[in-house]
């Protein structure tokens, strides 16, 4: 049996090994979202989840059942212990830059719900499980960082940073 890796309707086509293919439809497990929290300064909150590892945008897996906002404000919550509000949806992303193989050969094809979000309560603060560091950096700033693959095809899909930039 040969499975694709195709997107419709609110789902996905998931590669899990060769002779076999699972189905996930709307919010899967195999869903993302991010939020791009924004300050004052127009800076946006970044996280480490390894000292010096990549920097990437707080965000997880959805919950079964679960809507991508709620989910959004949780993981906020979860990996720097602030309250957000979702101010805007930036963008639904999805593709090849959006593909990961695992160390077990399998192949999963996510897709990424991302929102423009402030705090609205707490300092960000790293939960030392999933976060060690976390941190404002400018636009600017950004087109130096080591950042991981999600985060920096989310960034160049949303006009974040311009792809004549990298």
């Amino acid at each position: 049996m040969q499975c694709l890796d195709l997107g419709f309707g609110g789902g996905h086509v998931t590669i899990l090994s060769q002779d076999s293919c699972r189905y996930r439809f709307g919010a899967s497990t195999y869903s993302r979202r991010h939020g791009f929290p924004w300050d004052e300064e127009h800076r946006i909150l970044l996280v480490r989840h390894e000292t010096e590892g990549p920097w990437g945008l707080i965000g997880g897996a959805i919950e079964p059942d679960e809507a991508p906002e709620v989910a959004a404000r949780r993981e906020a919550l979860e990996e720097v212990g602030v309250h957000v509000e979702l101010i805007g949806l930036r963008g639904v992303f999805g593709g090849l830059a959006y593909r990961v193989r695992y160390p077990n050969g399998d192949e999963v094809a996510y897709v990424s719900t991302l929102f423009d979000a402030k705090i609205t309560y707490g300092t960000p603060t790293p939960d030392q499980d999933e976060v060690v560091e976390a941190r404002w950096f400018t636009t600017e700033e950004l087109v130096r960082l080591k950042l991981n693959s999600f985060t920096l095809a989310s960034f160049l899909d949303s006009g974040v940073i311009p792809r004549s930039e990298v």
